[in-house]
């Protein structure tokens, strides 16, 4: 019987062995695949591939929410709207501004990115709100709030 009971620990305490380096290598594995995108991305920067770049930072915010990736994508907004200031651009870059602020709401460069291209559609009512949301943020920036009292 105390045969037993030991030949049973054994296989107990290495199925859990086995179970946490498969987990170890999932995880590295995980890890590996999110940087992978950045690696994608910007070589796609470097190729002068904005979208293509923005949508493999974007994936690997979908991993991992992470400040610096979120400038990156700003960056290559600003690449992309150079090139290409059209009003689609100019959407994509306000939702992923808004996504931006609210992962990090403290952040005033991303509310106020989203102020600048609604001002520049003329669009003043959503300029405000964006102003408004801000300050309701604490988000301690004077231009913010010249815009969120001037408007």
């Amino acid at each position: 019987m105390k045969g037993l009971k030991g030949i049973v620990s054994v296989i107990l305490v290495a199925a859990l062995i086995l179970s946490g380096l498969s987990g170890l290598g999932n995880g590295i594995k995980k890890r590996n695949t999110y940087y992978h995108y950045l690696t994608i991305a910007q070589e796609s920067i470097e190729k002068g591939l904005y979208e293509q770049a923005i949508e493999n930072y974007k994936k690997f915010l979908s991993y991992k929410k992470d400040k610096e990736v979120y400038q990156k994508i700003m960056e290559a907004y600003e690449l992309f709207y150079q090139e290409e200031a059209s009003a689609y651009v100019r959407r994509c870059y306000i939702e992923d501004m808004a996504l931006a602020a609210s992962a990090f709401p403290q952040n005033a460069e991303y509310w106020k990115k989203q102020i600048e291209l609604y001002l520049e559609e003329q669009n003043d009512s959503k300029a405000y709100t964006v102003a408004k949301e801000a300050v309701n943020s604490r988000v301690k920036d004077e231009e913010i709030q010249k815009i969120y009292e001037g408007l």
